[in-house]
């Protein structure tokens, strides 16, 4: 008998663990690095940014969210490292994606556990600082859909039942970058 209430104990624990486990919402993290620190005006720097699953299951994010927009998918914010004051760019990243596709699940990426999507720009420096100095580069990101929207139009689409990443979840932002702009 104290065999079995013993066995019975040890699966009912990790039961417990594999459902609290799997009920755990989807955890993502933000990287972002250039392609050196020191820059000209008059030179292109590569931003190579990076989503990671570091959760315990799957993610899906919608491949249009990997644009550049003040607002929803990247968002890059430039300030003087001195004085922190924003820098006024000279470009609008302003991209603005259609609405998805409904029955095209091919248009979310799947990030498993452990695994990252990354993409990289090229933007030039005198599109976004007028003049040499040392300045931080903040990136967030944030999903242009809504779980409302994807359960009003998309309830009985295959994508309703992914676990999507939205913007009902907080913006991820990413460790700031420092880089030194020269003339």
């Amino acid at each position: 008998m104290k065999c079995f209430v013993a066995a019975f104990l040890v699966f009912a624990a990790i039961l417990s663990v594999a459902q609290s486990t799997s009920n755990q919402s989807p955890s993502l993290k933000l990287s972002v690095r250039t392609d050196r620190q020191v820059y000209r005006l008059s030179e292109e720097m590569i931003l190579e940014t990076q989503v990671l699953n570091v959760g315990p299951r799957d993610v899906y994010i919608w491949e249009s969210d990997l644009c550049w927009n003040p607002a929803r998918g990247f968002s890059m914010y430039i300030t003087a490292t001195k004085g922190g004051s924003p820098v006024s760019s000279n470009v609008l990243l302003d991209c603005l994606p259609p609405p998805p596709q409904t029955g095209d699940a091919y248009q979310f990426i799947k990030i498993k556990p452990r695994e990252f999507h990354g993409t990289w720009d090229a933007f030039k420096i005198k599109d976004f600082v007028n003049k040499p100095g040392e300045y931080d580069i903040e990136v967030t990101f944030n999903s242009f859909l809504s779980d409302s929207l994807i359960h009003k139009y998309f309830a009985g689409d295959p994508i309703a039942k992914l676990p999507l990443w939205t913007n009902d979840k907080p913006p991820l932002t990413a460790p700031l970058v420092h880089i030194v702009v020269k003339p």
